[in-house]
């Protein structure tokens, strides 16, 4: 089954180093399409230290905590997702 959300990792802070891996495994997205129209996202791990960064598109539903629930978590522990708020662009936990 696809599904027509997804995300990219774009930069691991932990390595600095940029990446292009891209999630979930059955997501329609490209990696193109992400980086040109994402909505971008940071996640942190428990001491609320930056690990990654990248580009999410897809509803404003839970489908949002895909980049931490499918990849952070396991990844890097991280515990916190972040996005820009629309109004004042300050990043604020999902």
């Amino acid at each position: 089954m696809t599904i027509n959300f997804g995300f990219i990792i774009t930069r691991d802070e932990i390595d600095q180093q940029n990446r292009r891996l891209v999630g979930p495994r059955n997501t329609v997205r490209t990696a193109d399409e992400l980086i040109a129209h994402g909505r971008p996202f940071r996640l942190l791990d428990g001491d609320r230290n930056l690990c990654y960064q990248g580009m999410y598109i897809g509803p404003d539903d839970e489908s949002m905590f895909s980049p931490l629930d499918d990849f952070g978590e396991a990844v890097a522990g991280c515990t916190t997702i972040q996005y820009p708020d629309q109004e004042t662009n300050d990043w604020k936990d999902l």
